[in-house]
């Protein structure tokens, strides 16, 4: 094993102490916008980035108690455990905004997409919602009525 597998290996037993629970991502599309499947997977794709360099800058950050920030320790062990993403769909922009206020008052990490407008939607659409890496079960408890996309 070298260096790199191992402390990935420790810093994934030290999140699974602090978290508990395994880690996902969800992307939130609305589908009343009517987007074509390229359209979706880039803005997926803006969604997915956006969150997870949104948690970056917590790299190295600590509470006031001195404890690991926990959007970076859920980053760290939803990394080790293979960045799992579930494409989830929402009817409109004010069940997306619902969902992002909900992600905001329980702290989870997420990040909303706004459309440039160069394509198919106008310009400021809200187009799709990440959340997490967060544990499944603080996830599931936003989104799990939600369908697959």
């Amino acid at each position: 094993m070298n260096f790199l597998n191992k402390n990935a290996a420790v810093i994934k037993k030290i999140a699974k102490v602090v978290v508990g629970d395994d880690m996902k991502m969800v992307l939130v599309v609305r589908k009343d916008l009517k987007m074509g499947a390229g359209k979706v997977a880039a803005q997926a794709a803006h969604a997915a980035v956006g969150v997870v360099e949104r948690v970056m800058e917590y790299e190295g950050e600590c509470l006031p108690d001195g404890s690991e920030h926990p959007w970076w320790a859920w980053y760290s062990a939803w990394s080790e455990e293979g960045c799992q993403k579930v494409a989830l769909q929402c009817p409109d922009e004010e069940a997306l905004m619902a969902l992002q206020r909900a992600a905001k008052e329980k702290q989870l990490p997420y990040y909303l997409v706004r459309d440039a407008g160069r394509t198919q939607i106008a310009a400021g659409s809200k187009t799709v919602l990440a959340i997490g890496p967060a544990p499944k079960p603080n996830v599931d408890e936003l989104t799990g009525q939600l369908k697959l996309l």
